[in-house]
């Protein structure tokens, strides 16, 4: 392949693949525009940041017009900076289908939701955060997404961290802190998240070590002041994961880790929350049933086989409508936001149908993750892996990362990360994903200079660095 590159991120030559395109140094206007989006995504509009915290979430997040007309510029300029160049994108579409399978039923929904205005709504902010997602996997290399939002989130944590201390009136309720999220569940997910990505990026980023890790613990801070127990449990289980799975995966031994760690996690939170064990609630001081979820999950669960195949349009079932379709599930538990499962919210709002979507993406994310963590030594190949072990730990008992947030964003950037190669010589990067009998060709192929897109830097895939399996490719391995 050759392909004419210059500093300035311009193509001739070769049609650009996503591989090609993540090794082209980006532009100043680039990072700024996705950290603009990105810190919308993770915090709201400013305009939201001091008003007064309001009720628990709805679900019906990305309904601001100020954040649909952000993340549709920033998915724009996007797309104008790869110049138009859609064949990465399409790549990335065929290379896991059921995430584009999923975003058109959700769009379809519309026509049979019992809100067709918000759901209109919502699934157009959805395809643009989608997008947003999809350009910064095929425009960055993957370690600069993670650097990209750790500076993103640093900001958000140092200017939330004012707001609570000069006017606490806007970010707490009484001694609980909520942020710019005005409640503090949706706030200990953003920080849980704000640590994953801290942790992984002071592993990369070694020179600036000090101040992320001086970060890291102002979030832990505000995620113990926020009293969000189950975002609590998530982040402690951050680094248990990344020693876990680097310690099998140097022992060849990922997949049987995987499966035990991600079973385990399922069965234990299930368990906890069915089970009514005493010693567990106390503690965690909290109540036998997990603050009523499981008298909610009995409540919603008849409601799924009334529309069992296509469901009540996304964002169709919880609408805050006591006469509305969830008016049996209101009467017996209160009116709340949503189911607090990812699956079954997702089940009621698309059916059947939706939750074999959802769960035909995540679970290729974790083959895939495993994969690739198994070909990249290194925090960077661990991203989709740590990612779908997130994603887990967030869903069973809270609503999941398919929110038209910064959770998504990233959710689609580690789907389109794992994915295999389909256009370079490979079939996948340095062999990741090359069927069976192109594995040789792979194998032999490896030593060419091929552009590898899982360092900040234009690495060789026949690097020492990528040629040993004892050396990493990325920095702070």
């Amino acid at each position: 392949m050759t392909t004419a590159v210059s500093t300035r991120g311009q193509l001739a030559g070769a049609r650009p693949t996503a591989h090609l395109l993540s090794s082209i140094p980006t532009t100043r206007v680039e990072r700024l525009a996705a950290c603009t989006g990105m810190l919308i995504l993770a915090y709201g509009p400013p305009t939201e940041w001091l008003s007064a915290p309001g009720p628990d979430y709805t679900g019906a997040s990305g309904t601001a017009t100020t954040t649909f007309l952000v993340v549709a510029a920033v998915g724009l300029f996007g797309l104008a900076s790869t110049r138009f160049a859609i064949g990465p994108f399409l790549d990335q579409l065929r290379g896991e289908i059921f995430l584009p399978l999923f975003c058109a039923l959700a769009v379809a929904s519309t026509f049979w939701s019992t809100v067709p205005g918000i759901t209109l709504r919502l699934t157009a902010t959805m395809l643009a955060v989608t997008f947003v997602g999809y350009w910064l996997a095929v425009r960055f290399p993957l370690s600069q997404i993670i650097g990209l939002a750790a500076v993103t989130l640093s900001l958000g944590t140092v200017l939330q961290l004012a707001v609570i201390k000069v006017a606490p009136q806007y970010a707490a309720v009484g001694s609980e802190w909520v942020g710019f999220a005005k409640n503090r569940n949706v706030f200990g997910r953003s920080v849980s998240l704000a640590i994953l990505v801290l942790f992984l990026a002071s592993r990369i980023y070694q020179r600036y070590r000090v101040a992320i890790w001086v970060v890291l613990a102002m979030n832990v801070v505000m995620l113990v002041k926020a009293d969000s127990k189950t975002s609590l449990v998530a982040s402690a289980a951050i680094p248990a994961m990344y020693v876990t799975f680097s310690v099998f995966r140097a022992r060849r031994t990922l997949y049987g880790a995987v499966a035990i760690v991600m079973g385990g996690a399922l069965v234990g939170l299930i368990t906890t929350a069915t089970s009514n064990i005493g010693a567990i609630s106390t503690a965690l001081d909290r109540s036998p049933d997990l603050s009523s979820r499981t008298p909610i999950w009995d409540a919603v669960i008849p409601e799924i086989w009334k529309t069992p195949v296509f469901g009540h349009g996304w964002a169709g079932f919880f609408t805050d409508d006591v006469a509305g379709p969830a008016r049996f599930v209101y009467a017996r538990v209160g009116l709340i936001p949503h189911a607090h499962d990812a699956l079954l919210n997702i089940a009621l709002d698309l059916g059947l149908v939706g939750a074999a979507l959802v769960l035909g993406f995540y679970l290729r994310l974790i083959v895939r993750g495993a994969r690739v963590a198994r070909y990249y030594r290194g925090p960077v190949g661990m991203f989709p892996l740590m990612y779908a072990g997130y994603v887990l730990l967030v869903s069973v008992t809270e609503f999941g990362v398919i929110t038209n947030d910064l959770h998504y964003v990233l959710f689609v950037v580690a789907i389109a990360s794992a994915v295999p190669g389909r256009r370079d010589e490979l079939g996948g990067i340095a062999g990741l994903g090359a069927t069976a009998p192109r594995r040789a060709a792979a194998s032999s192929l490896r030593r060419r200079p091929e552009l590898t897109v899982w360092t900040d830097e234009l690495t060789l895939a026949g690097s020492p660095a990528l040629s040993n399996p004892s050396r990493s490719s990325e920095r702070g391995s």
